[in-house]
């Protein structure tokens, strides 16, 4: 079966390790950026008024789920049903 020669042998004659450190860069850049561009997006949806507006919110598939409104006084979370 498999044994701890082929994990060494992945390791030092491939760089895996150099792979793996490329992927995980590559990954938590990626993360940060749709987040910081989630949050502005979620900015715009919920504060600005906007032509079109509507169109491109059912378009981005958030429509489709509804949105949550959120009281800050009694804490309450109610979902709104989609339109």
């Amino acid at each position: 079966f498999g044994t701890l020669e082929n994990y060494v042998s992945a390791f030092t004659e491939v760089n895996l390790a150099g792979y793996f450190i490329n992927t995980l860069i590559f990954t938590v850049v990626t993360t940060l950026l749709m987040a910081v561009v989630s949050v502005l997006a979620a900015y715009a949806f919920s504060r600005l008024s906007f032509k079109g507006k509507e169109i491109v919110f059912t378009v981005s598939g958030e429509g489709a789920y509804g949105t949550f409104r959120f009281e800050s006084g009694a804490h309450r979370v109610q979902r709104v049903p989609a339109t």
